[in-house]
């Protein structure tokens, strides 16, 4: 779901928000990979907080003029899926939203809705994604990237953002399942050639961790993390193979968090018999700065007009 219309552009401030937690970052495009010219973040307790912070990182860091990209977490979105509407589509945001309004915590004029189509290889008109975000952040949003000097591209969620970050893996006529996690939780992304199919998100539960090269060293609470990971791993392919697309997946693309990640991506080929890959950023420099990307975030930065 992207709210404006986007230009080719080389130089990204990419602006993401989790909670309540900021993190601003200049990047420059070359070659397809991504140079980090930047890096800060904060905490904000309060939208006019937010503005005031954003703006004045923008003024130090003399980001003026630059594209600027917001990308929104699952804790400031929600989604719902519904069968498709038979309207066109200029009508198509306006007809989900009072499809949904029943179940808006908020009043229908206090949010706006948004859409995107999953492409499922059976019916891929069938279904759409409805996106629903807070009408008053939007407009905030939009204000305080104008008040600092900023040209205003998109604000983008991050379901949509992380596969920009792989592309080059998401090949034609090719089933590919895409895991990872962010600061929350579990993230499931399945993709048909580089078309988005399904997406499974799992509040609360996280990725196991690796304590040494040569093997997962556990104690009864890593070993549930790691038992819970897998069980949710195996539950989500298994829907996704037999609901969705009817057969195997090609290959899995599995988020590298450390160097010692490849243990975790055997343990998965060895209990589904899928190929698995780390997959991370793909930085052109690895920069001294405070944090790198997360792979939501590089997508953000690397969507051209034409990525789903």
């Amino acid at each position: 779901m992207k709210l404006f219309n986007s230009k080719k552009q080389d130089n990204f401030v990419i602006a993401s928000l989790e909670g309540q937690h900021c993190r601003i970052q200049h990047f420059k495009l070359q070659e397809n990979k991504l140079i980090q010219l930047a890096a800060k973040s904060f905490l904000f307790t309060s939208v006019d907080q937010l503005a005031e912070e954003f703006i004045q990182v923008c003024r130090e860091q003399s980001l003026k003029s630059c594209c600027c990209r917001w990308m929104l977490s699952r804790d400031h979105y929600q989604t719902h899926t519904l069968d498709r509407p038979k309207v066109t589509e200029k009508e198509m945001n306006t007809a989900l939203k009072w499809q949904i309004k029943d179940l808006l915590e908020q009043p229908v004029e206090d949010v706006l809705v948004g859409h995107y189509q999953p492409m499922h290889p059976d019916k891929p008109e069938a279904q759409v994604i409805a996106v629903v975000v807070e009408r008053d952040l939007i407009v905030k949003l939009i204000e305080m990237s104008r008040a600092a000097g900023l040209e205003m591209d998109s604000i983008e969620i991050d379901e949509l953002c992380i596969g920009n970050a792989f592309l080059e893996q998401l090949t034609p006529e090719r089933i590919t399942g895409f895991v990872g996690e962010d600061s929350s939780g579990l993230i499931f992304n399945f993709y048909n050639g580089q078309n988005l199919c399904f997406s499974r998100y799992k509040k609360g539960r996280f990725m196991p961790t690796v304590k040494n090269d040569e093997e997962f060293v556990l104690d009864d609470e890593q070993e549930a993390q790691e038992e819970s990971f897998l069980l949710e791993t195996q539950r989500t392919l298994d829907y996704v193979i037999s609901q969705i697309f009817r057969r195997p997946l090609d290959s899995i693309l599995l988020q590298q968090r450390s160097a010692n990640d490849q243990q975790l991506a055997d343990t998965i080929n060895q209990i589904t018999e899928i190929p698995v890959q780390l997959i991370e950023a793909p930085l052109l420099e690895q920069p001294d700065l405070p944090f790198l990307p997360t792979l939501a975030e590089a997508g953000c930065a690397l969507r051209g007009d034409e990525s789903r």
